[in-house]
């Protein structure tokens, strides 16, 4: 057994090209195979076939980063091989992920399984880490060949033909422009050259069509709902006075349960051990008179500062609850939303340590922005789009 890394002497395309000098049989499977890689590797395959190797390869289309022309190059190499070789693609919804070369020799097996692609980064520019295994018995070689057989039965596997090839080739071609096209604006975007809303709009409109709970229909419903309830629930809580700890556990998981960051829950019972400081904080905020989001904010958390696990969450939710047009939610799903249009003045983490008045005003102004432009009705509509966002790719 030994461990195969790329260094400047010697890298996984030696010892991949160094299998096929003896090989009778080769069983390859790999996630990516691209061009970069084609001078390395093709001709030595083609001479082991030439003097009578037989080969099994599996390619993967997963992310479409294969490169057509290599699956040309070996779909070329399977016709010339006079059915030597077998060359297979990737037919799942999975992501097709191995790294296998295991060859038969004369004398027995070697297997090499890794992080390897058969790319020139993977075969010797890249960081790769692989284990050479000497398979003398063959019972390696077995699994791997079992395990190939089961992924064509299943039909994960599915033989290269040309018009397979082909309509993968159309797909790469539109991936690969928007991609580089993603790739120079994202660029931009975290320079802080520019802002663009065309991902969020992107979202808004698979969520527009998404006829679940969570699509853009019934979560206006839900949050139109939800806010009322919380509103009148602000204003109860504002109105207890002194109370048990008990009383206002069970006003404050009644306000909770009309939010929706994540995890409020948890932090209720710490919470309610400074029920005064909430009740004061509430009933002074609805004395308030067309606060500024800065105003407000800063009110809240002044009370709110000594108080554990009532967080910049929890605040800019009442806030919102009370007003939808001018207060944001700031949580990590409405920062994460933000920074995907170029928006990165923010925390990842928005806490009471390093969010201001000045920063939430800041973010409020930003978010009614985002929200103008992609003519959403208020600020629960775009909350709940960040959600959205920020769930399907988490």
């Amino acid at each position: 057994m030994k461990l195969l890394l790329n260094g400047y002497d010697s890298g996984h395309g030696d010892e991949i090209i160094g299998l096929l000098a003896n090989a009778e049989h080769l069983e390859c499977m790999v996630a990516f195979a691209k061009s970069s890689a084609s001078e390395t590797i093709l001709e030595p395959l083609k001479q082991a076939i030439a003097r009578g190797m037989t080969a099994r390869m599996a390619v993967g289309l997963s992310l479409f980063v294969t490169d057509p022309a290599m699956l040309y190059e070996l779909f070329k190499l399977e016709k010339n091989s006079q059915n030597k070789l077998e060359l297979y693609m990737s037919s799942t919804e999975e992501t097709f992920h191995p790294k296998v070369y295991a060859v038969r020799e004369p004398g027995g097996h070697r297997v090499i399984v890794g992080s390897a692609n058969m790319t020139a980064g993977g075969f010797s520019n890249n960081y790769e880490a692989s284990v050479l295994v000497n398979d003398r018995d063959g019972a390696l070689m077995a699994s791997i060949q079992e395990h190939f057989g089961g992924l064509i039965e299943e039909g994960a596997l599915a033989r290269a033909t040309m018009p397979r090839i082909n309509e993968y080739a159309k797909l790469y071609a539109v991936h690969e422009a928007w991609r580089k096209m993603a790739s120079r604006r994202a660029e931009k975007i975290c320079r802080g050259d520019m802002h663009s809303l065309e991902v969020l709009a992107d979202w808004l409109a698979d969520m527009k069509a998404d006829d679940s709970p969570c699509g853009f229909t019934a979560q206006q419903t839900y949050r139109a709902r939800d806010r009322l309830i919380a509103r009148r629930r602000v204003k109860e809580i504002a109105g207890l006075g002194k109370v048990t700890r008990d009383t206002f556990l069970e006003a404050y998981e009644g306000l909770l349960g009309c939010f929706h960051s994540g995890g409020l829950h948890r932090g209720k019972g710490i919470v309610s051990q400074k029920s005064n400081l909430v009740i004061s904080a509430l009933a002074e905020l609805l004395e308030l008179k067309r606060a500024t989001p800065a105003e407000a904010f800063e009110l809240l958390h002044s009370h709110f500062e000594d108080i554990e696990r009532a967080g910049i969450n929890v605040l800019t939710e009442i806030l919102h609850a009370l007003d939808n047009k001018r207060f944001g939610v700031m949580n990590r799903n409405a920062v994460s939303g933000l920074i995907v249009a170029g928006y990165d003045q923010y925390p990842l983490r928005p806490l009471k340590t390093n969010v201001t008045p000045e920063l939430y005003e800041q973010f409020c102004r930003d978010v009614r922005e985002v929200q103008t432009q992609l003519e959403l009705e208020n600020l629960s509509e775009l909350d709940a789009l960040f959600n959205y966002v920020y769930w399907l790719n988490d």
